[in-house]
């Protein structure tokens, strides 16, 4: 449950944006949205929720220009077929990668090998119709693969001879579902993440987050890993240092940083103060330093990650999103995802049932993306995300007036969540960067006006308007990566603070009909309510479909709050949150919007004058597989260096 007490959080820096230029990338292949959206599942392992970092706010130290000597890119794309490639993982000396593929045709997915060049690869795994082999680790001695496999028998972990050979099964995954795993150097047990739920303990009921597990291959039992966390915590993707010292680990999501821990357990270090998102790390043979994706100026950047000194370079790739890496413990060389795609905005008739997503309109389509939106409770006004012009933008148009169309100029904003209406329409509170730096912005989308709003701690992630208006409803952080909602009187210089709900809160909805408060945690499937004085919490309803976006579905409406959903026979189901008056009676009310629509969201608005759903969502996803040389690494050390404080 949240609880309500002050905590002060410590300032922190956010990152700068990556000043390299676009270059010309192959052409993309087309994944159908099934597939985008499994394979969004692969590379997210556990994270379950929005992906989206702070804006740049300090000095980015040029080191040299961008290419080799010869003008080529330093990596090459090794894996490029028609399908997707996910979750490359290099062998000790950097010879081979193996990596899933995803195979349409069979409704799952295999482990594929083959050498580290442009050659063909071979299937490691066997292929099967429904079963999904994912997440290939190689051993350190480089004998086997360890890997995910999920089936009509659940999710189990199972090991399988680089040379081929039998298959066996050695445990099964943390909670059901499937989640990063590594090596210890030893190649006698692997390290997970799960939630502590899965395995029992005294603080397991009220433990919402996840934490490091480690499983003996002799015993085939996961067990926690002793170390301090906090209930809330959400670690993942475990990396552990070739000498054996250390695990590695992303803790929380959005807002958060890396940190290791010694691998017997212990204290854990902040290696970080970016407070960003970050999609893997891998050690290099020094144990020292890390390599690492994180986000900077709306792209997925490769760096580098010195643990002693905190120095952070960035590698000089250009063009595309590069995430997930892995490194050859001899060689030092690299490999990762590289990934392009797009999303789309449609507008879907809720009159038309389960056919509405089929049915949907594209809405200010363009060859880039549009994401986020959010339409005034009038019903007269649409802004959304998009980077059409090539960097991330606010838009604005009247609804259904495509001339109207434009963008909102010295304002880049952060994409995590739509801008949030006023009741009376004129005005929207969002977070992001503008003339006066990173923070809250209360933007007058007709007129361009922008004013920067003092909050008085922490960095705001997302703000609401309150039926009062002389309040606000604000999350901020809290430390750690941790997220509180504060309710603030406005009036007042510095604002007065009037209640918070401490931890875990992604969003708050104000709900006028129902005179309540709505609160979406993070690490749960929950919804709480509160009164309009943030008082009296209790959960009301909870999610049905955990993650895939649906936080960012919470939508306030004058018949109350209402969400997107899924429930059995319909991926998207338009349905209002229950209230604490009728338990769940108040569900029974909703609406198939989408018998087989995607089941990736990126953000959902409502037109309450068409009575129609606007909803982002992936609309292709390309992957590869990218590899650069040891050799390369070395004529071109990082070019930026970053500040890490």
């Amino acid at each position: 449950m949240p609880t309500r007490r002050p905590r002060r959080a410590p300032p922190g820096t956010t990152l700068p944006p990556d000043a390299l230029a676009d270059v010309p990338v192959p052409p993309p292949r087309r994944t159908p949205w099934r597939w985008a959206a499994f394979a969004a599942l692969v590379v997210l392992a556990v994270v379950a929720a929005w992906k989206f970092a702070p804006n740049p706010s300090f000095e980015v130290v040029p080191a040299r220009a961008g290419r080799l000597s010869d003008g080529l890119e330093p990596y090459q794309r090794i894996v490029s077929s028609l399908a997707a490639e996910y979750a490359p993982s290099l062998s000790p000396d950097g010879s081979l990668v193996a990596f899933v593929r995803m195979l349409p045709d069979t409704e799952g997915s295999a482990v594929f090998i083959q050498t580290a060049s442009p050659l063909t690869a071979r299937p490691l795994t066997g292929i099967r119709r429904g079963r999904s082999d994912l997440m290939p680790m190689w051993s350190p001695d480089g004998r086997q693969i360890a890997f995910l496999r999920m089936d009509e028998a659940g999710c189990r972990v199972l090991l399988v001879p680089v040379a081929g050979g039998n298959e066996r099964e050695v445990g099964k995954c943390l909670d059901g579902q499937m989640h990063m795993i590594a090596w210890m150097p030893d190649g006698k047990a692997l390290v997970g993440v799960g939630r502590p739920t899965a395995i029992g303990g005294a603080n397991a009921g009220q433990d919402a987050g996840s934490a490091l597990h480690v499983m003996s291959l002799d015993v085939g039992r996961w067990m926690p890993l002793d170390y301090e966390r906090a209930p809330a915590d959400l670690d993942s993707e475990p990396a552990v240092s070739p000498d054996g010292r250390w695990i590695a680990f992303h803790r929380n999501t959005a807002l958060g940083d890396i940190w290791r821990v010694p691998a017997g357990g212990g204290t854990p270090e902040r290696l970080t103060h970016l407070r960003s998102n970050f999609f893997g790390l891998a050690w290099l043979p020094d144990s020292r330093t890390l390599v690492l994706s994180r986000e900077a100026g709306g792209r997925k950047v490769l760096s580098r990650l010195d643990a002693e000194t905190g120095l952070i370079e960035d590698y000089p790739l250009h063009g595309s999103n590069f995430e997930y890496p892995s490194t050859a413990f001899v060689s030092g060389a690299v490999a990762f995802q590289v990934e392009d795609g797009r999303t789309s905005m449609r507008r879907l008739s809720l009159s038309k049932g389960e056919e509405a997503y089929a049915a949907a309109a594209m809405v200010h389509e363009s060859t880039r993306s549009n994401r986020l939106p959010s339409i005034s409770p009038d019903g007269g006004q649409l802004m959304f995300v998009s980077d059409r012009t090539g960097s991330p933008r606010l838009w604005w148009a009247e609804r259904g007036n495509a001339d109207s169309l434009r963008p909102l100029e010295d304002f880049t904003p952060n994409q995590r969540f739509a801008p949030a209406w006023q009741p009376s329409s004129e005005r929207v509170l969002v977070t992001g960067r503008g003339p006066e730096g990173d923070g809250l912005y209360e933007i007058e989308p007709r007129s361009g006006r922008i004013v920067r709003l003092p909050v008085p701690e922490g960095e705001p992630t997302y703000a609401a308007y309150h039926p009062n208006q002389d309040r606000i409803l604000v999350v901020v952080t809290r430390g750690g990566g941790r997220l509180g909602l504060m309710l603030y009187d406005r009036t007042t210089q510095p604002w007065r603070l009037l209640g918070q709900v401490d931890d875990d809160v992604a969003v708050a909805v104000a709900d006028p009909l129902g005179a309540r408060i709505l609160l979406m945690l993070r690490s749960k499937q929950e919804i709480w309510e509160a009164d309009l004085d943030l008082g009296n919490l209790a959960q009301v309803d909870r999610l049905r479909q955990r993650g895939n976006g649906r936080l960012k579905s919470l939508v306030a409406t004058s018949d109350g709050v209402w969400l997107l959903d899924s429930q059995e026979g319909c991926t998207w189901y338009w349905r209002p949150v229950a209230r604490r008056a009728d338990g769940e009676a108040g569900v029974q009310r909703g609406t198939c919007a989408g018998a087989t629509a995607p089941m990736h969201v990126d953000g959902v608005a409502f037109d309450p004058v068409g009575r129609e759903l606007y909803v982002t969502t992936i609309e292709y996803s390309a992957h590869d597989i990218g590899y650069l040389s040891a050799e390369n690494i070395a004529k071109e050390r990082a070019l930026y260096r970053v500040t890490n404080d």
